[in-house]
């Protein structure tokens, strides 16, 4: 009795899976694992945003359990269902632990969602998870649960999920989504079917398009960048405004671009200078003159200008070097913290410095 209704599930739910648009090779390995009967127990589609993991959950779980139109309704982007999920985030912690957040339009097909401000699947999810595991089907042979973004699952989460794929009752298949399935445990990952979804080509973008209707195709298709779920929720009118803002915000950058550089310039030089009278009284370290000299700088949020993964003492050889080669200064020296600390100890003494050549190193008599 189950061989037959499978196979006439199949039949008759062919054309959905066919108007899934893209990877090919994971819809023919879900059908052919549907007609030979073979369908383990958890699935992991893994891809990036938009490429439909949880489209592809749905429709898989339709083509075993039927009745798609309701199962359909679990769709997170639908207007009604994000505005849930967003209604949440201002619930206190409580309240929501009280109520994990879950769709169940079918009552055979259960979808979990990151819920709260940081969208995390909660332990709370997994508890109710693992209760409403053992309950038999109310229609066929098949409950399928949903865990949609389980790499967004918390530490308590994940384990306890794995208590409930370690023994899984015999009904129940457990389909999980995720961008990157590295991010998971490597002992959920180790227990589930991986199916690695990619971007869609050109053609298949526009094909997609133009079956849903959507109006400005190129645009959609450029932003989308092979995601049929992006190209489907972007609004461009929110995309161009967002746009023009940032535009008029390089545009005013653009403009005080030639002031900053001198500003820079000006306090890298003063603090060259200074860098020398102070070593050679042993009193004061490269970073102390930048914050002597280039508070102005620094006032203005900029921050200073070497690189984090050099010493100030090498950066300021590096932009000295464009100078000429009568009056360049070419730094040598060690960072300012082992600087400061041997002053401190008083172990060496400050190196000394000429202007034709490296620093010396070596001691004042």
């Amino acid at each position: 009795m189950i061989r037959y209704t499978i196979r006439s599930a199949l039949a008759w739910y062919r054309g959905k899976l066919e108007d899934f648009f893209g990877n090919r090779a994971a819809v023919d390995a879900l059908e052919e694992m549907v007609r030979r009967q073979r369908i383990p127990q958890t699935l992991l589609f893994s891809g990036p945003e938009g490429v439909g993991k949880a489209t592809l959950a749905r429709r898989f779980g339709a083509l075993l359990i039927g009745d798609a139109v309701k199962i359909e309704r679990d769709d997170l982007s639908l207007e009604e269902n994000a505005a849930l999920i967003a209604d949440r985030e201002k619930w206190p912690a409580e309240k929501r632990n009280d109520d994990p957040l879950l769709f169940a339009s079918h009552p055979d097909f259960l979808t979990f969602a990151p819920d709260g401000p940081l969208r995390q699947i909660t332990i709370q999810q997994m508890r109710f998870l693992k209760d409403r595991a053992t309950l038999k089907p109310l229609k066929g042979a098949w409950r399928l649960f949903l865990i949609d973004q389980i790499d967004r699952a918390n530490e308590q989460a994940a384990n306890s999920l794995l208590k409930t794929l370690e023994e899984p009752p015999s009904h129940l298949i457990l389909i999980m989504t995720a961008r990157n399935p590295y991010d998971l445990l490597p002992t959920i990952r180790s227990r589930a079917v991986p199916f690695g979804l990619s971007r869609l080509t050109e053609d298949e973008m526009r094909a997609f398009i133009r079956a849903r209707g959507l109006d400005q195709p190129d645009r959609r298709q450029k932003l989308a960048e092979g995601a049929p779920g992006l190209a489907v929720s972007i609004d461009i009118e929110t995309y161009d405004r967002r746009r023009a803002a940032m535009l008029a915000l390089l545009n005013a950058a653009r403009k005080n671009l030639t002031r900053i550089s001198m500003l820079c310039t000006s306090c890298s030089r003063i603090c060259c200078a200074s860098s020398t009278a102070s070593h050679r009284s042993g009193t004061m370290t490269y970073e102390s003159n930048w914050k002597r000299f280039g508070g102005t700088f620094l006032s203005s949020g900029c921050g200073p200008p070497w690189p984090r993964s050099m010493s100030w003492s090498n950066w300021c050889g590096a932009t000295s070097r464009s100078r000429s080669r009568s009056t360049r200064w070419r730094w040598n020296c060690a960072p300012a913290s082992s600087v400061l600390s041997k002053n401190k100890i008083g172990s060496s003494q400050p190196r000394t410095f000429s202007r034709e050549g490296a620093c010396s190193g070596a001691r004042k008599s």
